[in-house]
């Protein structure tokens, strides 16, 4: 009996385990324990609004001509970087580096997956020590790369959009479970890409995810697939204006611009009925005015159509 008992209980959790919402639901809490983990509330030390400036402009004169490339050792999944131990090897031998490969990225032997400067500095234990701290496997994982949880959302989407199944309301689950992550994204700092020593000086500059790119990958592909699909078309711009009101930031705010922009483009060129258009042009213009009228530095309003 109690076999019978637990073999009921797996096909049951096994059953509801591979519904759409509970997959969905899953990959969602782990975008949100990525983001928590990857961009705490106040970074302190090194974030973006530190009063130290963060700039390209402390990198040598020289880096550019006078470096050593660090060569990817397989063709691989970048999955993780020491980006700590980085800096102590960097500091130690008074070199500066830069870090060409963030994680999530897949790299082919023999890539440049950093550049260390300057040259005369550096010999091939040292060149080991800094390619011992990249970290390869067969596959992405959210350890760094929060990107990885917004793709498999995407994909979710995507295929829920695609002719042989056609389920936009899965579609539109996605985008409200990205939407909330954008929304909690919008309420953190970014770190800077630039890492200093105890010194103040430079010594690693990072290929760290950008605000541009985390929203680009929520919504390009989407978009893209529902450019004949009323509802799914609505979702996303109704979340663009819902995330736009959670942050003033520029950067944010120019990014989910052109997102609206290129739904708005593809909403007047795909849907075919003259209401389905008219419901786009208002959930574009509701948009627009989300856009400027999340914070003091707004840009101006443009007309609606």
């Amino acid at each position: 009996m109690l076999s019978v008992g637990v073999l009921i209980y797996f096909i049951h959790h096994s059953a509801e385990s591979i519904q759409a919402e509970n997959v969905i639901a899953a990959v969602s809490r782990d975008l949100h324990s990525a983001i928590d983990r990857l961009y705490p509330e106040r970074l302190g030390h090194g974030g973006s609004d530190d009063s130290k400036p963060s700039s390209s402009r402390d990198l040598p004169a020289n880096f550019n001509n006078d470096h050593c490339r660090v060569d990817s050792p397989r063709s691989d999944y970048l999955q993780a970087i020491n980006v700590d131990r980085l800096l102590e090897i960097a500091a130690e031998h008074y070199l500066v580096l830069f870090i060409t490969r963030r994680p999530g990225k897949f790299c082919f032997k023999g890539d440049s997956i950093a550049l260390a400067g300057p040259s005369v500095k550096i010999d091939d234990s040292i060149i080991e020590s800094i390619r011992s701290e990249f970290f390869f496997g067969h596959r992405r994982t959210l350890l760094q790369d929060v990107e990885f949880a917004i793709d498999q959302l995407v994909e979710v989407a995507v295929r829920a959009l695609s002719p042989g199944v056609n389920d936009p309301f899965t579609a539109i689950n996605c985008v409200d479970r990205l939407g909330a992550a954008l929304c909690a994204i919008a309420e953190r700092d970014i770190p800077s890409p630039y890492r200093y020593d105890e010194e103040g000086k430079l010594r690693v500059v990072t290929d760290a995810s950008t605000v541009q790119g985390m929203v680009d990958a929520s919504f390009d592909q989407i978009r893209q697939a529902a450019r004949k699909d009323t509802s799914v078309t609505l979702r996303l711009l109704e979340t663009i204006a819902a995330v736009a009101k959670q942050t003033d930031a520029p950067a944010f705010r120019s990014a989910l611009q052109r997102q609206a922009d290129a739904i708005h483009r593809g909403s007047q060129e795909g849907l075919a009925d003259n209401a389905d258009r008219e419901d786009a042009n208002r959930c574009f213009r509701e948009a627009l005015e989300a856009l400027n009228g999340a914070g003091e530095d707004s840009a101006v309003a443009r007309p609606g159509p």
